[in-house]
């Protein structure tokens, strides 16, 4: 196997078909993985920061490329996931098993990294099942943070959620029933612009009420998300009341596996609850769906859809044993420093 770097944008476009042959050929992975998210992540999110630097590394075999790690290098001469940040889930794409001892050594000693850190990997990802395998040298792999989904078969939601209680689906029925006047649409960029004017007003309440900083959905993450909007990779839920726009969230999706993304919504009670709720109800009518509710134990995605809850890990590789125990060391702090604070607080 051989191993190229491309490190400007010119060479970033150029890999577009193999990236989407790689993508293609596994639906497991998420529009995080795709060409879309990841080249315009990089155009519009990373490189206006000038100390990033662009480091995709092409794996090569038979003049073929098998693999792309869509990597980059932070401040902190760290290679990381694109937007790893913002993707709920990060991986390396490939079309048959890589030898990561051989990849780290390219990377550690032939690139001279200091770190490599990559977060938000599942449990099937190619680089955390190697590493439960082999012992590689100078590494560390950590449970990280949660995501959860729900399986949905065709019906009337509800009643088609094999997995909610009771008490679930008659609390769900309630709040149908209690918001009558409420209206759902589902955008597409084949019907529909992208609504700016729309967003930036939720957007702008959710600043205002502190329930987000003012960091929130900035116009260089606006700019991502409008092309994945003209690419097709996602579509927007919409709850209107009397016209008004009361909640908006942004949805991935890929075949009938639908991720709720990035939520929107003003101070009245439940309006994002309500956008859940008609846009499953919705989409499940015809179809067998997956819901994603993305990253994080949310209670309140917990107690009202009772979903599947799953692992993310992380894994660093450091250049020498004595960054890895600085990082060891620097971790248990933080982790005490956390627990103390949570228990105070309470």
């Amino acid at each position: 196997m051989k191993y190229s770097v491309v490190k400007n944008i010119e060479e970033f476009k150029l890999l577009e078909n193999d990236w989407n042959r790689l993508y293609n050929q596994n639906l497991e992975y998420s529009v995080f993985q795709s060409f879309s998210f990841n080249f315009h992540s990089w155009k519009h999110m990373l490189s206006v920061k000038k100390y990033n630097k662009l480091f995709i590394v092409k794996i090569i075999k038979d003049e073929k490329i098998i693999a792309i790690l869509p990597s980059y290098i932070n401040h902190k001469n760290r290679l990381r996931f694109i937007n790893d940040i913002h993707a709920d889930f990060c991986d390396l794409l490939s079309s048959e098993e890589i030898d990561f001892n051989k990849l780290f050594d390219f990377l550690i000693v032939e690139c001279k990294l200091k770190r490599i850190q990559f977060i938000n990997l599942k449990s099937n990802s190619l680089i955390l099942k190697y590493l439960e395998e082999k012992h590689i040298k100078n590494s560390n792999t950590n449970y990280s943070e949660v995501f959860s989904f729900l399986q949905v078969e065709k019906g009337n939601f509800p009643a088609n959620c094999n997995n909610l209680l009771s008490k679930q689906k008659n609390r769900i029925r309630r709040i149908i029933k209690k918001n009558k006047g409420l209206k759902n649409e589902i955008l597409s960029s084949e019907q529909y612009k992208f609504p700016t004017e729309n967003i930036i007003k939720l957007r702008n309440k959710m600043i205002h009420s502190k329930k987000r900083k003012k960091s929130f959905l900035d116009k260089n993450h606006l700019q991502l998300l409008n092309k994945l909007w003209d690419d097709k990779l996602m579509i927007i839920s919409v709850i209107k009341k009397e016209n008004l726009v009361n909640a908006l969230s942004f949805i991935l999706k890929r075949g009938n596996s639908f991720m709720f993304w990035i939520d929107l919504f003003d101070e009245n009670k439940m309006m994002n609850l309500n956008n859940y709720i008609l846009f499953i109800k919705d989409r499940s009518l015809n179809n067998n769906i997956q819901i994603n509710f993305g990253r994080g134990g949310y209670e309140y995605k917990i107690s009202n859809f009772k979903p599947e809850i799953e692992d993310l890990y992380s894994v660093n590789v450091f250049n020498n044993s004595l960054n890895k125990i600085r990082f060891e060391i620097s971790s248990f702090i933080m982790s005490f420093i956390k627990k103390s604070y949570h228990n105070i607080k309470k």
